[in-house]
């Protein structure tokens, strides 16, 4: 778990970009997002790749474990 957008959300890897111009950091995340209506609660799962520096690490959290990809594109 981390905190992106002042939401608590699930990290679920980080992705490397290679390029020409230098590298970057991608954080790939899901948040959980729960809709009421008058009939119903439904949950919905949102996916999303956002910059590694729009993250923040929560206390006590160990992301030794956090799958890493690394993508070379010439």
């Amino acid at each position: 778990m981390v905190a992106y957008a002042d939401q608590v959300v699930l990290l679920r890897g980080w992705r490397q970009a290679v390029m020409p111009q230098g590298s970057s950091w991608w954080a790939q995340i899901t948040r959980l997002t729960v809709n009421e209506s008058a009939a119903s609660r439904r949950a919905v799962l949102t996916d999303r790749q956002v910059a590694a520096a729009e993250i923040t690490p929560l206390p006590g959290q160990d992301y030794a474990h956090v799958p890493r990809a690394h993508d070379a594109r010439q």
